[in-house]
């Protein structure tokens, strides 16, 4: 029996037009993980970090609605571990205090997974990844 998997294109999307996108380097840190990508993940990484002529993120703002469990989480986690492995500071933020401590925890865990050494400061409410 086929898997239904539904659209995974958006049926509309305002996006800024690129030329450069760093959005396959947070793929392919993400493939070091163990984890594989799903294809619409990897197309809205490509506009998420999209840049401009001037080395610029092209979009400073970027939105979209998917429905719950279907892998939102998984997009910022794979552009956080890019900011990360690239010098940015990060900031995740929720409205509850448990969600964006699990998102530090799978950072966590996927750094540990790269083989990676790392420290970290783990108190609910203060995480820190160096």
């Amino acid at each position: 029996m086929a898997v239904r998997s539904g659209r995974q294109t958006p049926t509309t999307e305002v996006v800024l037009p690129y030329k450069k996108t760093l959005g396959q380097e947070a793929v392919n840190l993400y493939a070091l993980t163990g984890r594989t990508a799903q294809r619409w993940q990897v197309l809205l990484l490509q506009d998420i970090m999209a840049r401009n002529a001037d080395g610029l993120w092209t979009h400073v703002k970027f939105g979209y609605s998917v429905p719950r469990r279907n892998g939102k989480s998984e997009i910022l986690a794979m552009r956080e571990l890019w900011g990360l492995m690239n010098g940015e500071h990060v900031m995740h933020t929720a409205h509850r205090t448990t969600t964006t401590h699990a998102a530090w925890e799978k950072l966590c865990s996927w750094i540990e997974d790269m083989g990676l050494n790392y420290r970290a400061i783990r108190a609910t409410g203060r995480e820190l990844i160096e």
